[in-house]
């Protein structure tokens, strides 16, 4: 199974900065292929959250299946704010995309406190646990204190996301 990593955070808590460094997106808003070029090998990276760049949920699962099903794709990686908009998909509709799309092994990163925060939020931590428990995810927390490229090296040393 290929992982799909949720990378959590409040607006501006460092979503990008880590996705970035794990993944070498070289943008913020970036959506697509990153590909090694020296194996060919890929991942799908959605830099910006579905809430902060609105995608409809069938383009969602859409694309989502379509790297699960990409041979050579070694895996997803997405930013999600952990709001609930009432238009835009929300932390819920994406982890249940993943489960039923098939193929992904879910994993959700919760970075907190976010770097512009000054202590951490245990209340943000128990709500994003608790609506994760339905996709049967438990989020791993990462220090938003931290350079992006520790973070980084976390998500990719459980995952094993680029090899």
């Amino acid at each position: 199974m290929k992982p799909f990593i949720g990378v959590i955070g409040l607006r501006e808590s460092g979503k990008s900065s880590v996705i970035q460094s794990l993944t070498g997106a070289r943008s913020a808003g970036f959506r697509g292929y990153i590909q090694n070029r020296e194996t060919s090998e890929s991942i799908y990276v959605f830099t910006s959250s579905p809430q902060e760049d609105p995608i409809a949920l069938a383009e969602f699962k859409r694309r989502i299946r379509s790297a699960a099903n990409k041979k050579g794709c070694r895996g997803i990686v997405c930013a999600i704010q952990p709001n609930k908009p009432r238009i835009r998909i929300c932390l819920e509709d994406i982890y249940q995309a993943v489960t039923t799309v098939g193929g992904l092994k879910p994993y959700a990163y919760l970075i907190n406190p976010s770097h512009r925060e000054g202590a951490a939020s245990t209340s943000l931590t128990a709500e994003v646990t608790q609506r994760l428990q339905a996709s049967n995810v438990m989020p791993h927390l990462l220090n938003g204190n931290r350079f992006p490229f520790q973070n980084a090296t976390i998500i990719e040393k459980a995952t094993n996301l680029n090899g």
